[in-house]
Order: C-alpha cells, then sequence, then structure tokens
C-alpha cells in the first residue's frame, strides 16, 4: 500500500511532459501556417489571416493539452507501478523524450504520408525498433548517470520557456476565436 502513498509523477516532472508535449505540436502549427502565408497573403485580408493564425493555435493548444493527457496517463500508472528508483525520479526526462518521438513521429507520419505508408512491414518494424531502441538507451543513460539526467533536464527547462510562449499564443488564439464568434 506505500505504492499508493507516494507521487508517481512530481509536479516539476509533469510540467517537463507538458512542455515537451506542446512544442512539437506548435512547431508544426507554425510551420504550417507560416508554409501558407504567401498564398494566404494573396486570398484573405488581414483580419481573415489573423483568424486562420488564432484558429490554428487555439487547436494545437487544446491538441497538446490531450497529447499531454494521453502520455500522462500511459505514464502515471507505469510510474505508480514501478520502483521510484526505477523510473519515478527520472519520469520527466523519459515522459519528455517519449513526447517529443512521439510528435516527431506523427508530423514525419502528416508531411509523407504516402511514402511513409507505402513502406513494407518489415522496413517499418525495423525502423521502429531503432527509435525503441534509442529510446532504451537514453532511459538506461538517465537511470545509470545524473550528470547526463541534470543535463536532460535543464535542456527540458529551457525548453519548456520555449513552450510557455508557444501556449501563450495558444490562448491568445482562444481569445481571439471566441471574440470573433461573438461580434459576428
Amino acid at each position: 500500500m506505500a505504492i499508493f502513498k507516494r507521487p508517481a509523477i512530481k509536479k516539476d516532472d509533469a510540467v517537463l511532459i507538458l512542455a515537451a508535449c506542446v512544442f512539437p505540436v506548435f512547431f508544426w502549427a507554425f510551420l504550417i501556417f507560416f508554409n501558407g502565408i504567401p498564398s494566404y497573403i494573396l486570398q484573405y485580408s488581414l483580419s481573415e489571416i489573423i483568424g486562420i493564425a488564432s484558429y490554428s493555435f487555439a487547436f494545437a493548444l487544446i491538441e497538446s493539452l490531450l497529447y499531454f493527457l494521453v502520455i500522462f496517463v500511459v505514464l502515471y500508472p507505469v510510474a505508480l507501478i514501478l520502483p521510484q528508483k526505477l523510473f519515478g525520479e527520472h519520469s520527466g526526462p523519459i515522459g519528455a523524450l517519449l513526447a517529443i518521438i512521439i510528435g516527431s513521429l506523427f508530423m514525419i507520419l502528416q508531411s509523407d504520408y504516402e511514402d511513409v505508408t507505402s513502406l513494407s512491414t518489415r522496413r517499418t518494424l525495423f525502423y521502429l525498433g531503432l527509435i525503441g531502441l534509442g529510446f532504451m538507451i537514453y532511459s538506461v543513460l538517465i537511470m545509470r548517470f545524473p550528470k547526463f539526467e541534470r543535463a536532460v533536464r535543464s535542456f527540458f527547462k529551457r525548453f519548456s520557456v520555449l513552450s510557455a510562449i508557444y501556449a501563450f499564443f495558444g490562448i491568445l488564439g482562444i481569445v481571439i476565436v471566441v471574440v470573433r464568434n461573438i461580434l459576428h
């Protein structure tokens, strides 16, 4: 019963995981939006372009929060079941990298859907195995070398500042969407 008395994932680790969930979603939203700017300038007025950006960033914020919820729901039982020394203390950096890997895979899938889906099953499993092996090596390095873990935590803490700026754009997008829909 001592398992249920300890916190499975600390608040600082949850913030790291949230920042790692926000970053790829907003990076992709910004990339798609700024890729379309040349055609938007030719077709739409400035207020319509701001509306397009607002909807993109509002949905990116909602998507990143749902993404965090899914990652957290997967990691929480793992952190609860495994011993604190094995996973609980390291759940932030491990969960953050997991979120970055999954977000990157989805970006690759969305950008080159035909190429990715045309891969043979053998090649797909090979690539997924390589990613899994890299993730396992990263996890072992995190668990075995405290200096490496401190460096990774420091990186993701700096990373969270950029994610907070992205989240601000998402909140601003939601406000603009609400105001636009009330006024129209």
